[in-house]
């Protein structure tokens, strides 16, 4: 084969690979986030009400990641921190209501400071909440924030203040 086809063809697979990553940055990604404390508690109510949110709003396929593990295991330590570092930005998360994502108020405002400054969507079901670009949500978001770096300090405060 002479050189100008070596040529052509290493042109040609630069193109597709140029096609394809910019075809995968485009490609955004919907995750379902489903945690619950024991066995015992069903998660088929919340899938299907995840799916009729997703189907109503066209968001397209979501990716389900369940969890079973206690509200008292910190948030870094579940699959949700897995979820956070995953997803980029316009990526979207979907939960059945904001509790799920942690069992303080903190550990939820960390999470949802979190996914704002990575651009990530998030939307809860119960309550018919969204955390998305707009900017009533950044505002509420901000807040959000402002509280967790708050409340971050005056637990650190505390804690000096008690040791011995």
């Amino acid at each position: 084969m002479p050189p100008s086809c070596y040529r052509a063809i290493a042109k040609g697979v630069k193109q597709l690979l140029l096609l394809f990553v910019v075809w995968h940055s485009s490609v955004q990604s919907r995750v379902a986030y489903l945690r619950v404390s024991t066995l015992d508690q069903n998660i088929d109510k919340n899938k299907a009400d995840i799916l009729q949110f997703a189907n109503k709003h066209d968001l397209g396929k979501v990716n389900f990641v369940e969890e079973i593990a206690s509200g008292r295991t910190p948030w870094r330590q579940r699959g949700i921190a897995t979820v956070l570092e995953d997803l980029q930005e316009n990526d979207t998360i979907i939960v059945s209501e904001l509790s799920r994502l942690g069992r303080s108020m903190l550990e939820c405002m960390e999470i949802l400071a979190l996914a704002v400054r990575k651009g990530i969507r998030i939307y809860a079901i119960k309550g018919n909440w969204q955390l998305d670009q707009t900017i009533q949500s950044k505002i509420i978001a901000m807040a959000f924030s402002i509280s967790a770096d708050y409340a971050k300090c005056g637990i650190m405060q505390l804690c000096k203040a008690h040791t011995y």
